[in-house]
């Protein structure tokens, strides 16, 4: 089976890219993980093989904090505190679900199938990883699509390549929401507006 996990999905503007770049004759079962409520309307009709889940991807199971962007529709947010964002309101957090993503993986899927793993969840990415390298979960995955925000959470980049140096996998820069207008089209938020009303 072929998957493809989209960590930090946003408006589900990730998964649509995944399909038109990567699986136009929709081989893959999506998962997408986003903690944003004002995204979720954004998931469902017109993806066909997804499945969404409203949980952030962390190291354990349980709730957290999360710190919304205050003013643009589309920017994340982040469950890290110490994530310097000029528009994250920091004194009016929601409580969010987190999953243990690396036990949720082993627990899922096969080392079988073939997994490509996007990560874009504005620094936890950090974190997650070195569990899922402690746990050796990246037995599980074929290829990591990642955007890296060390330079957002006050990490050095020495202390960042310690952690990605050690991933055993393929890793590529994911083409970001910054490319989604380029990629989807300029209109895609009207359209994804109209679909969800």
């Amino acid at each position: 089976m072929k998957y493809f996990i989209d960590c930090g999905a946003n408006n589900s503007c990730s998964a649509r890219i995944f399909r038109k770049l990567y699986d136009t004759d929709c081989e893959y079962h999506i998962f997408s993980f986003e903690i944003e409520p004002k995204f979720s309307k954004f998931f469902f009709r017109d993806i066909p093989n997804l499945t969404f889940i409203q949980k952030a991807v962390w190291i354990e199971d349980g709730t957290t904090k999360f710190y919304r962007d205050k003013k643009k529709m589309n920017a994340g947010g982040s469950i890290l505190f110490e994530k310097t964002s000029k528009n994250l309101n920091k004194k009016k957090p929601i409580i969010v679900e987190t999953i243990d993503f690396s036990k949720w993986i082993k627990e899922k899927f096969k080392k079988a199938d073939y997994i490509v793993l996007k990560m874009d969840i504005e620094g936890a990415e950090y974190k997650v990883i070195a569990r899922m390298l402690a746990e050796g979960t990246f037995e599980y995955i074929n290829k990591l699509l990642i955007e890296w925000h060390w330079k957002k959470i006050g990490m050095t980049e020495e202390a960042h390549q310690q952690i990605a140096i050690q991933i055993p996998v393929p890793v590529e820069k994911w083409t970001g929401l910054e490319n989604a207008n380029e990629i989807l089209g300029s209109d895609y938020i009207k359209k994804l507006k109209k679909r969800s009303s």
